[in-house]
């Protein structure tokens, strides 16, 4: 599991997911520096992530997060043991394109 944070406000999320994460026995990274290079630091290697956090009050930050990391699952703003307000299958909003080209 994966998790940027660019506020302090969000510290007990941060705890939270500790806890869940020793109780089930997962790994968890966190990253609250330099956005690109923790983007770049979850995507190092050629395997898709399972899960990945963003705690952020700002918007722009966030849905550049949804963009650019290679991760299964991405919260934001939410712990993953919480319920889901969406979930949202990104094929569904992406038209896909057939570009022809001629030789």
């Amino acid at each position: 599991m994966y998790i940027y944070v660019d506020d302090n406000d969000f510290k007990q999320e941060v705890l939270d997911i500790d806890k869940f994460a020793y109780i089930n026995e997962i790994k968890v990274y966190y990253f609250n520096t330099n956005f690109e290079n923790s983007v770049d630091a979850i995507n190092k290697g050629n395997n898709i992530n399972k899960t990945s956090i963003i705690f952020t009050k700002k918007i722009d930050k966030a849905y550049e997060f949804i963009k650019k990391v290679k991760t299964e699952r991405v919260y934001i703003n939410q712990k993953p043991d919480e319920e889901f307000i969406y979930n949202i299958n990104m094929n569904n909003l992406v038209f896909n394109k057939k570009i022809m080209l001629k030789k």
